[in-house]
């Protein structure tokens, strides 16, 4: 069963921001990002409990090549995108974005 993937507002300018920076270092490198997360957005539609929870409600799906964290919920047969957060950063700091 496919579920809906909602990007919600701080992870959709998290996303941008990541896509922007990327395509200033290489041309194409952001499109390459987007093409993965559109991937791991499929993934997450057909299998919402691939990855492990993270904290709470959250669960952190991994984009090794590019060291993002899409931090998600399943909720209601929906999977809403909160957080797409660089994980060279404390866990003190992504919790706090998480709102934790």
């Amino acid at each position: 069963m496919n579920r809906e993937v909602i990007i919600l507002k701080d992870a959709e300018s998290q996303l941008l921001n990541h896509f922007a920076w990327l395509e200033d270092r290489e041309p194409d490198l952001g499109t390459a990002f987007h093409v993965a997360c559109d991937q791991a957005f499929a993934i997450l539609s057909t299998h919402p409990e691939i990855a492990p929870r993270y904290a709470g409600r959250f669960r952190r799906y991994l984009l090794k090549k590019w060291q993002v964290g899409l931090f998600y919920s399943h909720e209601g047969g929906r999977i809403l995108i909160h957080s797409a957060l660089h994980l060279r950063q404390s866990p003190a700091a992504i919790r706090k974005t998480l709102g934790m």
